[in-house]
């Protein structure tokens, strides 16, 4: 008989609190429809505050800088691309000047560069000899 009573307890406690839970749900449910109520006649008091000339303005505003915006970040988009061109250009013409001096060895032009080094720096030439015998020698 004391079990029973005891599990009659847990029963009612039980039965209790989940009246008490669906209560509080009724309750929450309940603000949040008045706060839902409330955000709507708050909207369109908003609405009607402004003309609908009002509202154009700020529509027109806020795409007139959407569209500047916009711009702006193609102009910079156009800059960077514009400079790497840029920088592609010289490089380009950095190895065309590069190809233009070139002499290849064993030309003519080659040849009489080489003389024209040598009647110049023939005091140096002898160094350079030098220096080259005894790298060598180095190496050996």
């Amino acid at each position: 008989m004391w079990k029973l009573r005891g599990e009659e307890t847990e029963i009612a406690e039980e039965k209790a609190t989940n009246e008490a839970l669906i209560k509080n749900f009724d309750d929450i449910k309940a603000r949040i429809e008045a706060d839902r109520i409330l955000a709507e006649k708050l909207q369109e008091q908003e609405r009607e505050q402004f003309t609908i000339e009002e509202r154009a303005k700020f529509l027109h505003d806020t795409i007139a800088a959407q569209r500047k915006f916009l711009a702006q970040q193609r102009s910079d988009g156009h800059k960077k691309q514009t400079s790497n061109q840029e920088s592609i250009k010289k490089s380009d013409d950095d190895l065309l000047k590069a190809y233009e001096d070139f002499i290849a060895i064993g030309s003519v032009e080659d040849e009489s560069l080489i003389k024209r080094m040598n009647k110049k720096d023939s005091s140096k030439g002898e160094e350079i000899k030098q220096e080259s015998k005894e790298e060598c020698k180095e190496v050996e």
